[in-house]
């Protein structure tokens, strides 16, 4: 497997405005604004992919989401439909990263087969 897995921000993004929007910014016209809050869901969004990297579970990223919400954003408690969003939101992460893995290991695999390393040859 690749010690070096790229994260695909806008992936993420996507899966952020998709699943994971407590605030509700994808709703507001104000550009700005939507600008401001993208940036701080990419904040994170990446932390979030990075726990699941280190082998985190969804669930734990999933709390993380959740405390981001009543802590940082300060919106109070999440409710159960907000905590499943939250899960969702990891699951989604984690299935995008799985796929990105799993192409990075091919890459690496068909290298390796080009130089010979898996015939005996360095």
């Amino acid at each position: 497997m690749s010690k070096h897995t790229e994260i695909d921000i806008d992936a993420l993004r996507k899966i952020g405005w998709d699943h994971w929007d407590p605030i509700g910014i994808r709703q507001l016209d104000d550009s700005a604004l939507r600008n401001n809050a993208a940036e701080e869901y990419d904040t994170y969004l990446l932390h979030a992919a990075h726990m699941i990297l280190q082998g985190a579970t969804c669930e734990t990223v999933a709390a993380y989401f959740d405390d981001m919400i009543s802590d940082s954003m300060a919106l109070g408690p999440p409710s159960e439909a907000v905590h499943r969003a939250s899960l969702l939101t990891a699951e989604a992460i984690s299935a995008i990263l799985q796929v990105d893995r799993a192409s990075a290991d091919t890459h690496a695999s068909s290298n390796d087969l080009r130089k010979g390393k898996n015939l005996g040859r360095e």
